[in-house]
């Protein structure tokens, strides 16, 4: 084995081992119990928006959507654990201003989302 194999050998198992711990807190964070979940960072209305916002961009098919993986979860940690709190006020404001702005038609798209689902 020459030296370059042997780097590149180490460098991948070193990459796995690191990696693998991560994919797994992240898997299980996935599949966590929903029903004692509760936001961190999000407030309910922002939580419902990222919900939706995060389906649309993640939908259910023949495989598990964003609102099935728990996806809104994982932000809500990560957001609440990997930034610092200056940013997630100045995040948390972006999002409001945003949701006052579509209040009307999200309010809207809700109540014809369920019209649409009674079809």
């Amino acid at each position: 084995m020459n030296r370059r194999e042997a780097l590149k050998n180490i460098s991948i198992s070193f990459g796995s081992i690191t990696l693998s711990a991560g994919v797994l807190s992240m898997l299980q964070s996935c599949q966590s119990n929903n029903s004692d979940w509760s936001p961190e960072f999000f407030s309910n209305n922002q939580l419902s928006f990222v919900d939706r916002m995060f389906e649309l961009i993640i939908p259910e098919t023949d495989t598990p959507g964003a609102i099935s993986l728990n996806l809104s979860n994982f932000v809500d940690s990560y957001i609440n654990r990997n930034i610092p709190s200056k940013n997630q006020s100045e995040l948390s404001a972006e999002i409001n201003e945003f949701l006052r702005e579509l209040a009307p038609d999200f309010k809207l798209a809700k109540k014809l989302e369920k019209t649409w689902n009674n079809f």
